[in-house]
């Protein structure tokens, strides 16, 4: 109920001011077999995500999990995006993973985090092809920066956090020795003993970083699927007439 609530109240500022008989009027005049490809190739989003996620996610022996389970998970995690904020969904989309196979709850949100990296770096990637292009408008900011300051931060947190992955799931045992030393200095010993075995489940989610192949599919998804998500925009875009630059 509080994430419904929030929804509501979001678009209704969201649509404060707007006037719904125009938007009503251009929801009339659109084109209704491109609008209806956009939702498709919107909706097809999803099993992509969850094609992605059965490279990323294992058990621990390193076999696949089976689609189904994935599935659920992955769309109960998004339903919860839709209601609650700040991604909350992630953390319900990990617990539906934990319920429903033999994974952990940290390590299934590792997995995602993995994701939510690839995603990264992959958007930073297409964005930087479009401002390598020609009609891409060389001023253009947002929220008063340019957009090539925001492509370049953007490029550095993501890397960055990757390459911290990268370095903790090649040396996991050094890496968290070291975290429990540095948290039994913090904390007390059963809190840091708890938090220590929390971040044994993490690291047990980077592990497709270690393997050369699963790592190249799941670059090759993400592209995959952010270039299927574009082509939904587009075709919404064509549905209302608006003008895109090509």
């Amino acid at each position: 109920m509080v994430g419904l609530a929030v929804t509501v109240a979001l678009l209704a500022w969201t649509l404060h001011g707007v006037d719904l008989r125009a938007v009503a009027g251009h929801i009339r005049r659109a084109d209704l077999p491109v609008l209806l490809a956009a939702v498709v190739t919107a909706t097809l989003t999803f099993p992509l995500r969850t094609v992605r996620w059965r490279l990323i996610l294992r058990d621990v022996d390193g076999h696949r999990f089976a689609w189904l389970p994935l599935w659920h998970a992955t769309a109960v995690g998004f339903m919860a995006n839709n209601l609650l904020p700040v991604r909350a969904g992630e953390f319900a989309r990990a617990y539906v993973a934990n319920r429903q196979l033999p994974v952990r709850f940290a390590t299934a949100l590792a997995s995602i985090g993995v994701e939510r990296v690839f995603d990264g770096l992959v958007m930073v990637g297409l964005l930087i092809l479009s401002l390598a292009a020609p009609s891409f408008p060389r001023h253009a900011t947002v929220g008063g920066v340019s957009v090539s300051s925001l492509a370049t931060g953007a490029a550095l947190l993501f890397g960055a956090a990757l390459v911290v992955s990268l370095l903790v799931v090649h040396r996991p045992a050094a890496s968290l020795a070291l975290l429990s030393r540095v948290l039994h200095r913090l904390l007390p010993a059963r809190l840091a003993d708890r938090v220590t075995h929390i971040a044994e489940g993490l690291v047990a989610g980077l592990a497709v970083l270690k393997h050369p192949g699963r790592f190249a599919g799941v670059v090759g998804w993400s592209f995959v699927l952010w270039l299927v998500n574009a082509a939904a925009f587009a075709l919404c875009f064509r549905a209302f007439a608006l003008p895109v630059a090509p």
